[in-house]
């Protein structure tokens, strides 16, 4: 049997508008030995038969048809019948480098990692407008990351809500994810990535990031990237509370990582808030009954008493409006700081940058 270098699995949803572009940028790879698993997620447009008619004409693509069970489950079956030394995702609306999974190959091959990671772009698109911007908020600094500075490369920022977790623009060595037995948790409806993470984090031992955007991003209306979800605040409560208990795991679970990660909780409740400000099917009474329980959740009051003022002396001012509204547990001060967010960043920003010097 011919050795298959990477396995790219490939979830697919309703998505027939831009399956061409992801899949023909697959099949043009610069890296010959793959294997492109298409995994049809009950799509109800014509997904499932573009997937077949790619099977048809390239032996490299494999398709699996299944009733919809969501993004997770639709990469864990993916998953399951990877052959590949290394695993690749990608999802059904984005695309590809010819390059990229040939140069993550070659660095990981050289460099022996869990995982190797590029750098990215974002494709926005509206009905008027279509750009490309590289992201500059990376996975991680260029370079090796080892067990020498994990902390500060990843640990602080996953803590701090600073680390784009996407599994897109990577790849992982197969045996690393079996022997630890990381799969996607099922079930969710929002940052299925992050958990998955979260684990991939807690094992890894080396990975390397590429300063090559070489994976694109797509970023349009409708995209689920961007839907709305009623339970949204207790979702993001409970990804908090995972990375809580990672942190306990990485020797992390101290006063000055707890407050690093209190300060988050308060912005993700505070993100809560703004969608449900946004949210157009519910009345203004649901709407102050659903930030007053965000206010008085227990999560948040836990975050309050574990934050060190010092932590935020040195945030942005609209940070420490968000950090006084909640502790006065004062919602009519919670909603101006809603509605006037975007002025007291920008006050705050005028004021930084004030020239005071003589």
């Amino acid at each position: 049997m011919e050795f298959t270098a990477v396995s790219i699995i490939v979830p697919i949803y309703n998505v027939e508008k831009y399956l061409h572009q992801c899949i023909d940028s697959l099949v043009m790879q610069t890296l010959s030995n793959i294997e492109i698993i298409l995994v049809d997620d009950g799509s109800t447009d014509q997904c499932g038969r573009i997937c077949d008619e790619y099977a048809l004409k390239d032996a490299r693509v494999k398709v699996i048809h299944q009733p919809n069970a969501g993004l997770s489950a639709a990469r864990n079956s993916g998953l399951k019948c990877a052959g590949g030394e290394y695993i690749g995702f990608v999802d059904g609306d984005d695309w590809v480098d010819a390059s990229m999974f040939q140069v993550l190959y070659d660095a990981g091959k050289e460099q022996q990692c869990d995982i190797v990671s590029c750098n990215f772009s974002f494709f926005y698109e509206d009905s008027t407008l279509r750009r490309i911007e590289q992201e500059e908020k990376m996975f991680i600094s260029p370079g090796i990351v080892d067990q020498s500075n994990i902390r500060e490369e990843i640990y602080l920022p996953v803590i701090k809500g600073e680390i784009f977790t996407s599994c897109c623009n990577k790849i992982y060595d197969r045996k690393f994810l079996e022997e630890n037995k990381i799969l996607f948790l099922e079930g969710l409806l929002l940052q299925e990535d992050y958990y998955f993470y979260l684990d991939v984090f807690t094992y890894m031992k080396r990975c390397f990031q590429i300063d090559e955007p070489l994976y694109f991003y797509r970023n349009y209306y409708g995209s689920s990237r961007r839907r709305s979800l009623n339970n949204y605040f207790q979702l993001r409560m409970d990804l908090h509370q995972k990375v809580l208990a990672c942190m306990q795991l990485w020797g992390m679970g101290t006063a000055p990582y707890l407050s690093l990660a209190s300060i988050r909780c308060l912005e993700l409740a505070y993100d809560s808030m703004v969608k449900i400000l946004h949210y157009r099917d519910i009345n203004v009474l649901q709407k102050i009954k659903g930030m007053l329980e965000i206010i008085n959740d227990e999560n948040v009051l836990s975050a309050i008493k574990k934050i060190n003022k010092k932590d935020m002396q040195s945030k942005p001012l609209d940070l420490k409006c968000k950090y006084w509204a909640f502790k006065s547990h004062n919602i009519f001060l919670a909603s101006a700081f809603l509605l006037f967010g975007k002025m007291i960043r920008k006050l705050d920003l005028n004021f930084s940058n004030t020239d005071t010097s003589a």
